[in-house]
């Protein structure tokens, strides 16, 4: 949840699909995954063990963790 309140959808309005991983992963802390509809250009975040909801306009993204090379 996001909001002064703390009680708010964290959802966005956002230009693109890159767009919706900047502001994702600049809000690591609370978005681990998001759903993005194409249509409205539109993010939500959602936690680790959303419920399935039938939108065909709405795609989930996960976010991963940086990767590490040796």
């Amino acid at each position: 949840l996001c909001g002064t309140d703390g009680k708010s959808l964290c959802s966005f309005s956002v230009s693109n699909l890159q767009n919706a991983f900047n502001i994702c992963n600049s809000n690591a802390d609370k978005c681990t995954r998001f759903v993005y509809n194409q249509r409205t250009n539109t993010i939500t975040f959602i936690g680790d063990t959303p419920s399935l909801k039938n939108n065909p306009q709405t795609n989930v993204y996960i976010r991963q963790g940086p990767i590490e090379t040796s």
